[in-house]
């Protein structure tokens, strides 16, 4: 079980990572467009979660078709529209 001190930490570094990011999202849009980092950090998000659930040995398929199409439109509508509509 983890401690109430364990989780004030993680907390802590999950805001200090949360705060830099948006320090590195600024200096990184000065070296490339707006599609060109939307490109590479989504595609860096989705490379990163592959290696972490082959790490944990986790699976990331989904078996059923119709979740399939489900995860796609929420996929759609969720990231995709977070990419384009943030990027104005």
């Amino acid at each position: 079980m983890h401690s109430r001190f364990a989780d004030r930490i993680l907390l802590l570094v999950v805001a200090i990572v949360w705060g830099l990011n948006w320090v590195s999202v600024k200096l990184a849009l000065h070296g490339f467009s707006i599609w060109t980092f939307r490109a590479l950090s989504f595609g860096g998000g989705a490379l990163i979660l592959m290696l972490v659930a082959r790490w944990i040995g986790a699976s990331l398929r989904v078996a059923k078709a119709v979740d399939r199409l489900h995860l796609a439109i929420a996929g759609l509508f969720s990231t995709a529209g977070f990419g384009a509509l943030t990027a104005f």
